[in-house]
């Protein structure tokens, strides 16, 4: 089946404080949500992530639980290949649909464009059974320490929209919603309070981007 990627490469934010980014190698804090014991018809949606997934799952389940049954895990600090083994966990209760939202902490670690690809393409095929696996994008906000580092969040993005085509993925671009708010062409201002995690505000704009997403699978 195709996989739908929702582009979102939030690729992975970090455990990020408001003013620097988590050590390279910290693991973070961990946060699961696992799906609601009682009755449901509602399809399961599992949606794996770093900080800003960990940080933002009361929003989640708070825009998104009416439509979708939703299993989450979201550890601060963890790269793509760090939640590897949890994106399989959640595969194997066989979710309808999953998000992945990793990759900023490979960004903040200064992992190669190469390294980001090749684990993100090793995650995206164990996910093959499942109908829609979304992707999310990074947003090319981040700075700490005086550090810009948006060169390496483009490239990063380049590489994962370049694997949503080869594996007939679908988009859903975070940066590009991020990037609208901040120039101020969408009103509301930042989306952002630390340049890496949302505030509030996007982390409401991110769940509508999930939902539009889930609500485009056919499979």
């Amino acid at each position: 089946m195709a996989i739908a990627v929702v582009a979102l490469v939030v690729v992975g934010l970090s455990a990020c404080s408001s003013s620097e980014p988590a050590a390279e190698g910290s693991a973070g804090s961990t946060s699961l949500v696992g799906p609601d014991d009682t009755a449901s018809d509602r399809p399961t949606v599992a949606i794996v992530g770093d900080s800003i997934t960990e940080w933002g799952q009361d929003v989640l389940l708070d825009e998104l639980s009416g439509r979708w049954e939703l299993d989450v895990d979201g550890r601060s600090g963890f790269t793509i290949a760090e939640q590897h083994p949890a994106a399989v966990a959640l595969a194997e209760a066989a979710p309808s649909q999953m998000i992945v939202n990793l990759g900023t902490n490979d960004v903040l670690r200064h992992r190669s464009t190469e390294q980001v690809a090749a684990d993100l393409q090793a995650l995206l095929a164990d996910l093959g059974g499942i109908a829609c696996v979304h992707v999310v994008t990074v947003a090319d906000t981040l700075a700490f320490g005086g550090y810009d580092y948006a060169p390496e969040v483009t490239e990063a993005n380049q590489a994962i929209t370049r694997l949503a085509a080869a594996s007939g993925a679908g988009v859903i671009d975070w940066a590009g919603e991020v990037t609208r708010f901040e120039t101020g062409s969408e009103p509301g201002g930042s989306l952002l309070f630390d340049t890496v995690h949302p505030n509030e505000a996007g982390q409401r704009r991110l769940a509508a981007l999930y939902d539009d997403a889930l609500g485009g699978c056919d499979g």
